[in-house]
C-alpha cells in the first residue's frame, strides 16, 4: 500500500521532531540523512506506519537510521552477503526479521 501525501508543513514537523532526537549525527549515514530531509515520501511511510502519530513517525526515523549505520547497510554487497537480521519495531514488542539471500 502506497503512502498518501502528506503537506510539506507536516513532513517538515516530522524532520524538525528526528533532528531534535538525532543530536549526533555519527550515528547515521550521511545519504540518509540527506533523504530524510528530501523525500517527502519517506517521510510520509514512517507517519503512515507509526499510525499518524508525528512523535512516534520521528522517533522510528532514528531507531532505523540508527540501526542501518550499526549494521553497515550501505556496506553489504548482496551479491557475496547472504544476511539475516531482525529490525526493531518501535511501536510494540515485535520484530521484524530479515533473510537476504542471493547467488
Amino acid at each position: 500500500m502506497a503512502a498518501a501525501p502528506i503537506a510539506k508543513e507536516v513532513a517538515d514537523e516530522i524532520r524538525n521532531k528526528f533532528t531534535a532526537l538525532a543530536t549526533d549525527t555519527s550515528k547515521y549515514y550521511e545519504a540518509d540523512l540527506e533523504r530524510i530531509k528530501a523525500d517527502d515520501k519517506l517521510v510520509s511511510r514512517y507517519l503512515v506506519h507509526s499510525r499518524d502519530d508525528k512523535d512516534e513517525a520521528a522517533k522510528m526515523i532514528e531507531t532505523v537510521s540508527t540501526w542501518r549505520k550499526v549494521n553497515s547497510i550501505r556496506e553489504l554487497d548482496y551479491s557475496k552477503d547472504r544476511t539475516m537480521f531482525s529490525l526493531p519495531c518501535t511501536s510494540g514488542a515485535k520484530t521484524l526479521t530479515v533473510l537476504m539471500s542471493y547467488g
